[in-house]
This record gives C-alpha cells, structure tokens and sequence, in this order.
C-alpha cells in the first residue's frame, strides 16, 4: 500500500503566532510555513521557500495519497498561488489540475504562497485537511506542493496557530519540524487542537496515544489494555517490529456514527465516531487491530508498484494486489481480537468472517470481474464493483486453512507472512509481486497450490465454498434475506474429525 518509510518520537509543542522565515530557511531544503489566519474560515495559508534553478518550475500537488489508491483531487482547494524569486513576482500558468507552472529568471530562493479550503463534503477527513474553532489536522499531501526536483530535498515545517493550540506529529521537532524528504513529510499527518495524550510501552517500544481532543467517558484502561494485547500479538507473530516508536493520533468526531483509520509506517490516523464510545475499548479494537498490522503488510511488506517513491505523487496507482494488502489484513486483524481473548471463537465465525463473506458474494460485480479486478480498479467509482476487503479476508481464511491442512498443522499463513516480511528486510528488496506470494505459499504447504489460489483470486464466479472447505471441519450455509440478498454463516460440521477439529483450534490460538 505504500513505500517504505521512516517513523519518529512524538512531538508535542506550543506554536506561536509570530512565526518568520529567518531562522526557519537553509541553503539546499525546502521550508513550510503553515498558517491558520482565522479558524473559523476554515482555510489554510501556506508559505514555501526552495531552492531554484534558472527555467521552468513545475509546483504540484499529488494526484493521489500514497498507500490510498484511486485519484484524489487536492487541487480543487487550493487557490491564489503566487510565485517570486527575489524581488520579482512571477506569473503562474495552470497546465492541468495538480501543476502550476512558473518561468524562473535565474537560480536561487523560489517564495511560494497560496491558500487551501477545506472540502466540507468530506465526511471521514482521514487523507484530507481540516480545520475549525476548535483544532484541525492536515495530511501534508493534499496541502503542500512540491516540484520534482526538490522533492528529495530535506523538509522543515513551521506552523502558525492560534494560542494555546498544541500540535502533535510523529516528525521530529527541532524549532519546528523535520523531515527526511517530501514523502517522509506526507508519510506524517499532524493534528492540532486541545491535545491529550500518554505513553503505553510494548515490548519496550514507546507507543503514544494523542487524542485531539478530550473524549466523552470512556475505561482507558480497558482501551489501553486491548492497545497493548494486539500490539504485543501482532509484534509476536512477525518476530519484530519495522518501528522503533509507534504513534497513533486519535479524533474525537461526534458528527460520524462510527469511525475509520488509515496506516502510516509507525503510526496511525484514527477517527472515533459517536457511537463507538458506548465501549470504546471493545469498538474501537477491529479498526486498531487492522491499521496496526499494516506496519507489517502495507509499509514493510508491499506490493511493487508502490516501491517506486520518486513517481509515486505523479499520478494514481493502479494494483490488482489490494486485495491481499488489505483483505489479508483485515483477516488478520480479526486474528489478533480472538487470538488475544477480545472476541470469543464464536464471535471469530459468525460476527466476522462469516459476514465478510456474505459483503464479498453480494457485490455488484460478482459473476463479472474476479477480486484481482476489483482491486485494480478501486477509487475509480464504477458502478459494478466487488469489495477487495471482505474479499481479500475470505481469501487469506481460506489460504490458511488449506495450508493447515496440507502440512496437517505444521504451517499456516502465519508462516507465509513471516517469509514475506524476512524478505522485505533483505537488502534491495523491491517490493512483491503475485509470483512472490504464489511461492511463499507453495514453500510453506509444501504443495502447489497455484490452481487453488488462482480460482480464488482470478476467477469471476462465486466462490464454492463447499470444495473450498472440504476436509476443513467447516460448512457454509446460504440463505435468503427479504431484500432479496443472500446471508452466508459459517459452523463447525458435527460430524468433523478430531485433527480438523485440532486445525480450526490451532486456527484461532496465539502462535
């Protein structure tokens, strides 16, 4: 889902008003200076400096989030954007949505200002920006431009906030904040407001938990507690952690039912809707569980063609391998709930899996494009589609349990994502492909089984789960719903032996 990255320390600082660029600019680095004038207009005013070279200068603003596939429009928001290079100002073409472009008379420092709306229509605001009487946040990509020459530069970020804001990022603060380059820039979002925040230690692993804003009752301890089981679960099952410090950045957002996050390699943005606090702990769990294990499979472990970091920004990213990046982790992250006692096994089958097949069989498109198809096309919106999440969990269920089955109990996917993460750590490692999956299943069951992976991911019908599961312990019902759809539940068969019965235990125990 996305490049490798870097993580860093939490930072919380006090930001004043009065911020300049004296101090702020240095030869050969590209400096932000991001401003809120007035909260409650919801705008965003930016100031950048760069170094410049004599020609064309192309200011862009990325087509799509990195590791969020399907194209964004960023662009819509930002408006009057100048451009100067010492005292003389320069005129801006627009030669398409996301490109600015400005002729420089010479070389040297390149002055950048322009102002960014927030999109109201944006419900989750998780990959987005956001500000308002009370705080905001902003995912770097779809605030701040770049050219593709600076873009290997390092970064220094400054913010310019009403008093008493706080800001809380996982870039380290020296005067401001810093950054490798413009994609380990985007890699860290920033939230801003009346934080809270405290420190839980995994495995002697600093993990930081900064709430935005104050949240409505909640056990904290109960929640830390589940934060803590599915960390040290998850961190068990590779052998290590691709992180040295893990921040997850939570906010309170009354206005959404429920709630959503996204992955950043050391951290995560998380939303927490209304009706998640009547048991955060419990609520809340799924959605951790999931963006957590993406510092393994999506930030570690990932795909090819998100390996390329120089063109990544340039234009979408189309991957018929979603459905392992994040169906697989879905079903993992259902895992770590039973594994760790969060869910029961009872829960594991009808509650999760058994739902993720019913999401998977009722998409639009089934019968017509195979889970591969679905995943290339994500973010384009077509009508006919097939959810790459349910269906990707079904999938690694059913990989899993045929592996078990193979090497009766000897290895598991487990052993599968092990093999993959060993190989990400390796020097010159350039992402997987399918090929590279393919063979870590085939090595660890012992057997080829290309045919049964194919049938799974590359065929258009409906799965039959009845040969799917054969010799499994397991049966799937299907019955029919008064709007029409279909439900499917999974059962333990009666009739199952005692070694299948041991396979769907060692399913569901901590490895």
């Amino acid at each position: 889902m996305r490049p490798k990255r870097y993580g860093f320390l939490l930072c919380i600082v006090t930001v004043f008003l009065s911020i300049s660029f004296a101090n702020a600019t240095a030869q050969q680095r590209v400096t932000y200076i991001v401003s809120v004038p007035s909260p409650s207009k919801h705008v965003f005013h930016v100031e950048m400096e760069m170094p410049g070279t004599a020609g064309p200068l192309k200011l862009r603003i990325p087509a799509f989030q990195p590791g969020d596939p399907g194209p964004k429009h960023y662009a819509r928001f930002i408006e009057h954007v100048k451009v100067a290079i010492g005292e003389q100002d320069l005129p801006t073409k627009r030669i398409d949505p996301n490109t600015w472009v400005s002729a420089l008379p010479q070389s040297g420092t390149v002055r950048i200002a322009y102002d960014v709306e927030v999109d109201p229509k944006d419900q989750l605001q998780l990959d987005n920006h956001w500000v308002d009487e009370t705080g905001g946040y902003f995912d770097s990509t779809s605030l701040l431009l770049y050219s593709d020459e600076s873009a290997h530069l390092p970064v220094f970020l400054k913010l310019n906030l009403p008093p008493g804001w706080k800001v809380a990022t996982s870039l380290p603060e020296e005067g401001g904040f810093s950054a490798k380059n413009y994609l380990t820039l985007v890699d860290a979002p920033v939230v801003f407001g009346d934080i809270v925040e405290r420190t839980i230690s995994v495995n002697g692993i600093p993990h930081r938990l900064v709430f935005a804003a104050s949240l409505p009752s909640y056990d904290s301890a109960k929640l830390d507690s589940n934060i803590e089981k599915i960390s040290a679960y998850e961190m068990k099952l590779f052998g290590s952690a691709p992180f040295t410090s893990y921040t997850g950045l939570f906010r309170w957002r009354p206005d959404i039912p429920f709630g959503g996050g996204i992955e950043h390699s050391g951290g995560m943005l998380m939303n927490i809707g209304k009706q998640w606090m009547r048991n955060l702990p419990a609520e809340m769990s799924g959605t951790f569980a999931h963006e957590y294990f993406h510092a393994w499979n999506a930030e570690a472990i990932h795909a090819h063609v998100w390996h390329d970091a120089t063109a990544l920004t340039r234009t979408p990213v189309y991957d018929d391998l979603l459905w392992f990046q994040e169906g697989v982790t879905s079903y993992y992250a259902d895992l770590a709930l039973v594994r760790t006692g969060i869910i029961s096994i009872e829960d594991f089958y009808s509650s999760w899996v058994s739902p993720s097949i019913t999401q998977f069989e009722s998409g639009t498109g089934r019968g017509f494009m195979s889970l591969a198809d679905a995943s290339t096309i994500s973010g384009s919106g077509a009508l006919e589609d097939l959810d790459y999440y349910s269906g990707g969990e079904v999938v690694g269920f059913l990989l899993d349990l045929r592996i078990r089955l193979a090497t009766h109990g000897r290895h598991s996917l487990d052993d599968v994502m092990r093999r993959l993460y060993a190989q990400s750590r390796q020097p010159g490692y350039a992402g997987y492909s399918e090929e590279d999956i393919i063979a870590a299943i085939n090595s660890e069951a012992g057997a080829d089984l290309r045919p049964f992976f194919y049938r799974l991911v590359h065929e258009k019908e409906r799965l039959d789960y009845r040969s799917s599961l054969e010799n499994t312990g397991l049966s799937v019902s299907a019955s029919l719903q008064p709007d029409g759809s279909t439900s499917y539940k999974l059962a333990i068969r009666q009739d199952a032996t005692q070694e299948q019965l041991q396979r769907l235990k060692e399913l569901v125990a901590t490895p």
